[in-house]
């Protein structure tokens, strides 16, 4: 179980830091229409972080709740 919950944050991580390089890179585009393209790029990489990271909170709270059941 440990093992997953590390996983599933290495993806959390990857996701932050694909966010990052988006908007990166939007500061170097030349047009708003370039800049806007990868800050939405980012806004959807933020968006699987957030979501990862509320996956992995409610799983690790479903799991104790459960070793409380026993």
């Amino acid at each position: 179980m440990r093992r997953c919950w590390g996983t599933a944050m290495r993806k959390v991580l990857e996701y932050e830091r694909e966010a990052a390089e988006c908007r990166k890179l939007a500061a170097q585009m030349k047009t708003p229409e370039q800049r806007k393209r990868l800050e939405d790029m980012a806004d959807v990489w933020d968006r699987l972080a957030r979501e990862r990271r509320v996956g992995i909170v409610e799983h690790k709270h479903d799991q104790a709740g459960s070793k409380l059941e026993k």
